[in-house]
């Protein structure tokens, strides 16, 4: 909700006109967000939908309609470039229909990795077992499994978690039902 006093957002939107770069309407999205409260300031952004250096952010004085930042490719850092032209690459905004082509490439490539992985896995599996494999003999390679294991775990916090889920599950439950304890070994 706008405050008293407060212009409307077609007057910010305006106001902020002469310093929005040149976006074609065809290839930019322009969002406006409101002011959040009384020392609030409208945001007006600007995405392009192909090329994200041409993306840009303006900060407009709910009140008087002065543009107080107005912040781009230019302002951005070395990091910030680079994670969005990975995020439109990935995306397939980048280069166009060939971007899209191999994105859709690399999508079917796992989707058929996922598909063959588990067809060979019950094809391949000992019967009534589920083949997971054998604990390490050598105390050193298991030692080094773990260790492996714990840094990806501290480095991706989420697969950690799954991590813990996966070894608790096994050690409260797998292991005190015997018939759970033939099928996964």
């Amino acid at each position: 909700m706008l405050q008293p006093g407060a212009l409307p957002v077609e007057a910010a939107l305006t106001a902020a006109k002469p310093r929005i770069r040149q976006c074609p309407a065809a290839e930019c999205d322009v969002k406006v967000l409101l002011p959040d409260g009384p020392r609030g300031v409208y945001t007006i952004v600007t995405d392009h939908r192909r090329d994200p250096s041409a993306a840009q952010t303006l900060h407009v004085d709910q009140y008087s309609g002065r543009v107080l930042v107005s912040y781009g490719w230019d302002e951005y850092g070395v990091m910030a470039k680079a994670v969005e032209q990975g995020i439109a690459l990935h995306e397939g905004r980048r280069y166009g229909t060939a971007n899209l082509v191999v994105m859709l490439g690399a999508c079917l490539t796992l989707i058929t990795l996922v598909v063959t992985g588990t067809w060979m896995w019950w094809k391949r599996r000992p019967r009534g077992r589920a083949g997971a494999p054998a604990r390490a003999t050598n105390r050193r390679t298991a030692y080094g499994v773990m260790a492996i294991m714990a840094l990806l775990g501290l480095l991706f916090p989420l697969a950690g978690v799954t991590m813990v889920a996966v070894l608790l599950l096994d050690w409260l439950v797998l292991r005190r039902i015997p018939a759970a304890a033939r099928v996964f070994g």
